[in-house]
């Protein structure tokens, strides 16, 4: 069951982030949107791959594949908003991201797991200071983005319900993950509720699907009007 619904929650946002950049591959808006349905899709089967096996290199993976999904996000939500971005906040945002990449891989942040009663607990190291906040900031960056297009838009225009769904979307799919996959695991010490942040994913990809064929999302036509 657990392979069915990895497989169907990533097929989704595979076709998802195909279809938006073949529509228009030459947006910045749509291409790092695709690289977030990417991502999505590799975090998944990733995800998969650590509950059938303890692996210290696949959590290792794991990490990695969660900051290049904060960075995707963070970078697709601010040329939606600004639809341009100055150089050196994009250098910025790039180092800061690249860095917890590689932090993610590296001992500085898991620096081994230990076996006890069948579940297996990450030796956490120092580098949880710079990924969590990271993660954390990137996040809520992204949200203000989105709710800055809401805010500017004085009436429901097309561009403002389509921020208003895929803000949805967001906070409840990264609200689900954050709390059965990272919170409901350590507190309760199982991963039987894994499989539930793994599924949450099409509860975004349905609502970006919405807004892309009911208000035309990432629609460049938009734009030219």
């Amino acid at each position: 069951m657990l392979l069915v619904i990895t497989t169907i929650s990533a097929l989704a946002s595979l076709v998802l982030g195909i279809y938006t950049l073949r529509f228009n591959p030459k947006s910045r808006t749509n291409q790092y949107f695709a690289a977030f349905c990417f991502v999505i899709t590799a975090w998944l089967f990733c995800n998969y791959a650590t509950l059938q096996m303890y692996s210290l290199y696949l959590i290792r993976l794991l990490m990695v594949l969660v900051a290049l999904l904060v960075l995707s996000l963070l970078l697709f939500t601010y040329y939606f908003s600004y639809e341009k971005i100055e150089k050196r906040v994009l250098y910025f945002v790039y180092v800061v991201g690249t860095a917890a990449a590689i932090l993610g891989f590296s001992p500085l942040l898991v620096h081994s797991i230990v076996l006890q009663d069948g579940f297996a607990h990450p030796v956490i190291g120092i580098g949880v200071y710079y990924f969590v906040p990271f993660s954390a900031l990137s996040v809520l960056w992204s949200f203000a983005l989105l709710l800055r297009v809401i805010w500017k838009e004085p009436e429901r225009t097309m561009r403002r319900v389509q921020a208003e769904w895929i803000s949805f979307g967001l906070i409840a799919t990264t609200s689900i993950i954050t709390f059965f996959g990272f919170v409901a695991v350590n507190l309760w010490e199982t991963n039987r509720f894994i499989p539930i942040a793994m599924v949450s994913t099409l509860i975004f990809t349905g609502c970006t699907a919405y807004a892309m064929t009911r208000y035309r999302f990432l629609d460049v036509r938009i734009v030219l009007k």
